[in-house]
């Protein structure tokens, strides 16, 4: 409902709004086949007034360049503007889910590895001379050594006090956020087994 009065306010107002919607396929465990007879979505933005692109949402240049015109169009003539991204979703919905049950593995496998975006512009840029195996290694290498220096210094450091959790948001901090900070101080004195040394509340 929201998405329907969220394109319908903005066609209306003349609202200069970029609307993108990922089309991965599916809703959790429902596959768009089942969810809506209309070829996609790109036609519900038509339906009520506003200008809709549809784009190859593996494709990040077509994105790039689809997002940059639509808000172009949004900015120099105030109205909305909705963008279909096609892709699809390789992995799980959620931690809870298993995707395995309701679609093929190898279907999965085709868009992780034939249609994978990443795989895609990263061979364009490639076939320009842009990039290579050679600048791939050093990034990582680099970006690796980087990483651990900075885990390493940011272990050296004292411990924020669990307090902080409590006090970072609020001037006058409310009743329930006080219940929880003393539950928690409780918890810590109950289970100190369960802490690091040096942990301070």
């Amino acid at each position: 409902g929201d998405f329907h009065a969220g394109l319908n306010f903005a066609a209306v107002m003349e609202a200069p709004v970029v609307f993108i919607c990922r089309n991965n396929g599916w809703a959790i465990s429902t596959h768009i086949s089942e969810q809506f007879r209309s070829d996609g979505i790109v036609v519900k933005g038509r339906a009520y007034g506003i200008r809709s692109i549809r784009v190859d949402g593996n494709d990040a240049l077509a994105v790039y360049s689809a997002v940059r015109s639509a808000r172009e169009m949004a900015v120099k003539e105030q109205r909305p503007v909705l963008i279909e991204a096609m892709t699809y979703r390789v992995g799980h919905h959620s931690t809870s889910d298993d995707s395995t049950k309701y679609r093929a593995a190898d279907e999965i496998q085709y868009w992780k590895m034939s249609r994978n975006p990443v795989n895609i512009f990263r061979k364009w840029v490639e076939d320009n001379g842009w990039w290579s195996e050679e600048d791939e290694s050093k990034i990582r290498s680099n970006a690796r050594k980087q990483i651990l220096q900075a885990i390493q210094a940011a272990e050296k450091w004292d411990k924020q006090p669990l307090t902080e959790l409590f006090s970072d948001v609020y001037d006058v901090k409310p009743k329930n956020l006080e219940e929880q900070e003393l539950g928690l101080k409780e918890l810590v004195e109950k289970q100190p087994q369960d802490y690091p040394p040096g942990f301070r509340i």
